[in-house]
């Protein structure tokens, strides 16, 4: 703390041991080194990554999100209505506002041809609650043909630009567990016919932290334990990769969608 404190007098006494200051008081985190890759045995590689990781963290968020984590758990207990959003339903022939069917198709068909239409597919989860261990978009839920879920919506893709003769940009957020497998598939398969208009961006995560204590856990010693920051972190990560940008030059048509 850069301060001298004076002390009364030995804080201990020993009859064959006579106390001495034999140096200072150590610094706040002076001693990081020793108790990182000596009690810990981190080797050099390992510690700068836990200090790259703990920089990147929110903390801030992270506290604030801790401290309204009941908050949260009540929101269905308290007295708010929460009303669908306005939609044309498959079973009704107008919307609420008084638009009919045939004005709805009319104006989306209009939108995929003038190339004011996106896709986003939100593809963060592994399959493991499904007994898969690979991203749940490489399940094959075809029932004779075993085509994928990602090979369905892209073809279903595919098949709307070639009829409306335009292109569909295709974003697919991952997250950090399945990203480059995720990636890979598409590759392996020629992006399914897609490769000028599909873009590929990860999510962020938040550390996992101790419900009770809202410490940090670590899934090793060198590594914190992160979990994606769920389908609210979207348009943060649409910002953050600039592809909200790319989207906009495409839609206004002062430019192009990108390739992976």
């Amino acid at each position: 703390l850069d301060e001298s404190i004076q002390y009364p007098g030995a804080p201990y006494v020993l009859p064959k041991s006579p106390w001495r200051l034999s140096r200072r008081a150590p610094l706040i985190g002076e001693h990081n080194s020793e108790v990182f890759q000596e009690a810990l045995q981190l080797d050099e590689a390992e510690l700068q990554s836990l200090l790259q990781q703990i920089a990147c963290l929110d903390l801030e968020l992270v506290n604030q999100l801790f401290a309204k984590r009941d908050e949260t758990n009540n929101l269905i207990s308290s007295n708010i209505d929460i009303m669908p959003p306005i939609a044309l339903r498959l079973h009704e022939t107008h919307t609420p506002s008084g638009v009919s069917r045939i004005q709805a198709l009319t104006e989306g068909e209009h939108l995929i041809r003038s190339g004011k239409v996106a896709a986003l597919i939100v593809a963060g989860g592994q399959g493991s609650r499904l007994g898969f261990d690979k991203p749940k978009g490489m399940l094959p839920i075809g029932p004779v043909s075993q085509r994928t879920l990602f090979e369905i919506l892209a073809n279903k893709i595919d098949a709307l630009q070639r009829h409306y003769k335009t292109t569909i940009p295709l974003l697919i957020m991952t997250s950090p567990s399945v990203h480059d497998e995720t990636v890979s598939y598409f590759a392996e398969h020629d992006y399914f016919g897609l490769i000028d208009s599909v873009e590929f961006f990860c999510q962020g995560t938040l550390p996992v932290i101790d419900s009770r204590s809202g410490q940090i856990l670590l899934q090793s010693h060198h590594t914190i334990s992160v979990s994606p920051n769920g389908h609210g972190g979207v348009i943060e990560a649409l910002v953050a990769d600039k592809l909200l940008d790319a989207l906009a030059d495409h839609l206004t048509g002062s430019g192009n969608s990108h390739a992976p």
